[in-house]
């Protein structure tokens, strides 16, 4: 685990949390009963497109399990660095990418994108299991 930071905005932050996640399970029996649909990227005009160059994964959206993105945000939220009454902005479906041996993400940037009169700044990417190697 690691301590709350004070993080200029704009900054690039990586950390680990061990252990803190607890419905693991829950969400991959959802997208493997759901299904998955290749994983796109957005291309330099913003339009989603396959592009096995850069990326070769599965998705999966996940809507309606109760609460995740809160839980997940509860989790993470002691070691951001932003206000204890900050809400999360964005859509509340859950992106899952599933990888496979062999599958690849290639070096890239997240963009900060607009929803309403906000922008989501952040990314954060929980792991659902730890028996992998790379």
């Amino acid at each position: 685990m690691f301590s709350k930071l004070d993080i200029p905005s704009g900054s690039v932050i990586c950390g680990v949390i061990s252990n803190g996640f607890t419905r693991s399970n829950e969400v991959i029996e959802y997208c493997e009963r759901t299904g998955y649909i290749p994983a796109l990227i957005k291309n330099e005009s913003g339009d989603a497109e396959l592009d096995t160059t850069i990326r070769l994964a599965q998705k999966c959206f996940v809507d309606d399990l109760s609460n995740l993105r809160e839980d997940i945000f509860k989790v993470c939220l002691p070691y951001l660095p932003i206000d204890d009454d900050y809400l999360p902005i964005g859509s509340s479906r859950l992106h899952v990418i599933k990888y496979e041996q062999g599958n690849y993400f290639k070096k890239h940037y997240d963009e900060s994108y607009n929803v309403g009169e906000s922008v989501a700044e952040m990314t954060v990417i929980v792991y659902l299991n730890d028996d992998f190697e790379g």
